[in-house]
């Protein structure tokens, strides 16, 4: 396996094989730039896209925004399973229906978090 140095500079788009990532997406840049938290329709509609990453990311500053480290701690635990998992699937080292299950997971375990945590800021 050849060994790489990578260099990510904020606001880039990343592309490692097919993982791709853009820690800076136009609706997450809604919540970064504006001061704006994404609403619980647009956060949704992000997870029905299956973009958890951009959930992900949103969430989190709207929780640090808010002083909730708690809800922030959550978030960042399903954003380690999310990179995880796909590390896993890049490699293929995981199956396609346990890589669905553990999305489904993940997708489920942030459904709870804006349904329970950011009522609590509303």
């Amino acid at each position: 396996m050849n060994k790489q140095t990578i260099k990510i500079y904020k606001s880039k788009k990343v592309q490692i094989g097919d993982i791709q990532m853009n820690p800076q997406s136009r609706l997450a840049k809604k919540s970064t730039q504006s001061g704006e938290s994404l609403t619980h329709a647009e956060l949704k509609d992000l997870i029905a896209r299956n973009k958890l990453a951009d959930v992900i990311e949103s969430l989190i500053v709207t929780f640090e925004k808010t002083h909730n480290p708690s809800a922030a701690n959550q978030t960042i635990l399903q954003s380690t399973a999310l990179t995880r998992l796909e590390v896993l699937e890049k490699g293929n080292l995981i199956l396609h229906e346990h890589a669905n299950s553990d999305r489904a997971k993940i997708t489920n375990a942030l459904l709870e978090i804006i349904d329970t945590e950011l009522k609590k800021n509303t």
